[in-house]
């Protein structure tokens, strides 16, 4: 069964630096990782828990995730590369749009003014 909302469960991990604890191999170590508690949460089929109650976090599953949540996001970007693409030819018609009503307004201008004139060339006539 495919991974769906990879992004949106990724999103929900954050990684951090920390420090072993004393009584580990790697005693006062600094890392950095995710807290298994954590990932626990959001995908419990990444962590186990060992016999002295430690988790550890199968790091290896996560990359399948990470793959999903990345064909996620490209989707969400060709999706909104489609709207903007759709959004400029929408202003290059409105433009061209402006173009023309402004075109024709001048016209409609000049016709009025060519009126206005002649009206009032015939009334400095009749007086």
């Amino acid at each position: 069964m495919p991974l769906t909302h990879a992004l949106d469960a990724i999103l929900q991990l954050q990684g951090k630096t920390y420090h072993w604890k004393e009584d580990t191999a790697f005693t006062n170590k600094q890392d950095i990782g995710l807290v298994a508690q954590e990932v626990e949460k959001v995908f419990p089929e990444l962590v186990a828990e060992d016999e002295q109650g430690y988790k550890g976090i199968a790091y290896s599953k996560l990359t399948a995730v990470l793959i999903e949540a990345i064909k996620e996001q490209q989707a969400q970007m060709i999706d909104q590369q489609q709207q903007m693409t759709e959004q400029e030819a929408r202003f290059t018609a409105l433009e061209k749009e402006n173009t023309q009503l402004k075109t024709i307004m001048a016209e409609q201008m000049d016709a009025l003014l060519a009126r206005v004139a002649m009206l009032e060339g015939e009334s400095l006539a009749a007086n």
